[in-house]
C-alpha cells in the first residue's frame, strides 16, 4: 500500500516541470522568455519602465528555483519508490523462505533403548 502511495507521489510530481534551464534547447527557452515576460506584464510592470527588467530577471530566478525544488522532489519520491519496492521485494523473499523451512519434510527416528526408553532422532 505504501509503494502505491510513493507511486502516486511519483507520478504527481513527474508531471512538474524538472528540465533544468540550462537543458532548454532555444524554442523552449524562447517559450519561457515569453511566459516570463507575460507574468511582468500580469503584474503591471510597463514594459518600458526600468522595473521590467528587474521583474523578468527575478521571475527567471524564482523559476530556476521552481524547476530545481521539483527535481529534487522528483529524484526523493523516486528514491522512495525505489526503496519501497526492495523492501516489499525483501518481504516476499523472506517470506518464501520461512516457507520453505516450515514445508520441508521431517523424518524421526525411534532406536529403543534399555529400561523402557528410546532415543528418537529428527532431521
Amino acid at each position: 500500500m505504501k509503494a502505491v502511495g510513493l507511486f502516486v507521489a511519483l507520478i504527481a510530481v513527474a508531471g512538474c516541470e524538472t528540465k533544468q534551464i540550462a537543458e532548454l534547447n532555444y524554442s523552449e527557452r524562447k517559450a519561457l522568455a515569453d511566459q516570463l515576460v507575460q507574468r511582468c506584464i500580469e503584474q503591471g510592470v510597463p514594459v518600458t519602465s526600468p522595473q521590467f527588467q528587474l521583474c523578468t530577471s527575478a521571475e527567471a530566478q524564482a523559476e530556476n528555483a521552481k524547476r530545481q525544488r521539483n527535481l529534487i522532489q522528483a529524484q526523493r519520491a523516486q528514491a522512495s519508490l525505489s526503496r519501497g519496492f526492495q523492501n516489499a521485494s525483501n518481504s516476499y523473499n523472506q517470506a518464501a523462505a520461512g516457507s520453505a523451512a516450515m514445508n520441508r519434510t521431517i523424518t524421526c527416528q525411534s532406536v529403543p533403548a534399555p529400561a523402557g526408553m528410546a532415543t528418537v532422532r529428527c532431521y
